[in-house]
């Protein structure tokens, strides 16, 4: 049987995840939602833009992100050609994300396929906010992306610092 999950080794180096924490924080964030909407910092403590993909150095991001999509379906058996959503997520102290699956509201008829995580942050920046995949996977390293398969997963509480991270994702109908 296939873990859930893979990790993808030495995808970027830390000058670059420097670059994408100083383009991610020019956007403007809210607070991350729960459910249809809803605010619930005791189940997702978050700040979240979403990032336009088409300009500047979202394109190559985009592209690379693509290509370990690739690699991503190979072990998961699937067909997914693009990544059509970035988002720059800010774990701050306190932040967090309780344990959920993925899927897309109103309808409720779209999981979420595969999603790529990439940590931006030195993890010696910070402490707590663990990225967990079916209650058996630790955290990333810094600059390197988690492709996950829509199981049940969590981010872990931050005691100290800021977790900085990029997801990329692809919903549709099962």
């Amino acid at each position: 049987m296939r873990r859930p999950h893979i990790l993808i080794q030495n995808a970027f180096p830390a000058a670059a995840c420097e670059d994408l924490i100083k383009l991610g924080e020019s956007y403007q964030r809210e607070e991350g939602k729960v459910g249809q909407g809803d605010i619930r910092k005791d189940k997702r403590n978050v700040e979240v833009a979403d990032v336009p993909i088409w300009h500047g150095p979202q394109v190559m991001l985009r592209e690379d992100l693509t290509f370990r999509m690739r690699h991503a379906n190979a072990h998961f058996g699937l067909a997914v050609e693009y990544l059509p959503a970035l988002q720059y997520l800010v774990y701050g102290e306190g932040g967090l994300y309780d344990w959920h699956s993925d899927i897309v509201f109103p309808q409720g008829l779209e999981a979420r396929k595969i999603s790529l995580v990439l940590q931006l942050s030195d993890p010696a920046n910070y402490d707590g906010g663990d990225l967990q995949l079916d209650a058996t996977f630790g955290e990333a390293p810094t600059a390197e992306p988690v492709a996950g398969k829509g199981n049940a997963h969590c981010i872990g509480t931050v005691h100290r610092g800021h977790r900085r991270a990029r997801r990329a994702a692809h919903e549709q109908h099962w």
